[in-house]
């Protein structure tokens, strides 16, 4: 289902937003939830939010982007390995550390800022660190790579608004990153709007039809692709410091 307020493909998001997310909404956005009169860019945001959502509502081959992309993201963890191996291979490691504290002296490069407290301050002042660190980024890298492909991959079941799922991960963003407000949502039935949930149905009221339960669905959702999201990224971190 399109945004009921576009029935004209012809019409741009753009205005279909300045038209919907005018003065008087962002006056009692404001007046509901007191912390955006506290945000300088405020409308900025959630037009821009607002344009995404329609954008998305709009995308039919949504599925086979997510699908190339992962395809992407996993070409570039396999290269990425093959590289930390060939790396690994060739030369001496000593000739190799050598080769950077050369390099970076004739190019007037910075050390690497990366704390390896297990080198002596000899082989601080080296090329040692410069090693480290390019292992340490494309490891990195691997991990980036894994967890990009691993939320991108395709779920089973109803077909996903992504649009909705645009602004609930904003929300979460906004709610969790910038204003360290609590983005939960309440699981007991018949459940109680919580202040997330009434956010994001300000957002989405306007612009389209989605009932209660998928708001709760989608908040559901992102909170435990955060809390996967976070598991995994504890676990590569383990993987990255694991000493040789």
């Amino acid at each position: 289902m399109r945004a009921r307020i576009d029935t004209d493909d012809s019409l741009h998001p753009a205005e279909i937003i300045e038209r919907v997310y005018g003065a008087a909404f962002f006056e009692a956005l404001k007046l509901n939830f007191g912390f955006c009169a506290a945000i300088s860019d405020i409308e900025k945001r959630i037009k821009y939010i607002g344009r995404l959502y329609i954008v998305l509502r709009r995308e039919e081959d949504r599925d086979e982007i997510h699908r190339s992309l992962r395809r992407s993201r996993q070409s570039l963890k396999a290269e990425t390995e093959r590289f930390i191996k060939v790396l690994e291979k060739h030369g001496e490691r000593d000739e190799t550390a050598l080769g950077f504290q050369f390099a970076a002296q004739s190019l007037n490069e910075p050390p690497p800022k990366t704390e390896f407290p297990d080198l002596t301050d000899h082989e601080k002042r080296g090329g040692e660190p410069y090693l480290r660190e390019l292992q340490r980024l494309l490891k990195l890298l691997v991990a980036a790579t894994e967890l990009q492909a691993i939320l991108l991959s395709t779920k089973r079941g109803p077909k996903i608004n992504f649009g909705l799922e645009f602004i609930v991960r904003r929300t979460a963003d906004l709610f969790t990153n910038e204003l360290q407000r609590p983005f939960t949502i309440d699981h007991h039935k018949p459940f109680k709007p919580t202040e997330a949930f009434l956010f994001i149905r300000a957002l989405i009221d306007p612009l389209d039809n989605v009932p209660d339960d998928g708001v709760v669905s989608a908040i559901r959702a992102e909170r435990g692709r955060r809390k996967k999201l976070e598991n995994l990224s504890a676990a590569a971190s383990r993987n990255i410091h694991k000493r040789r």
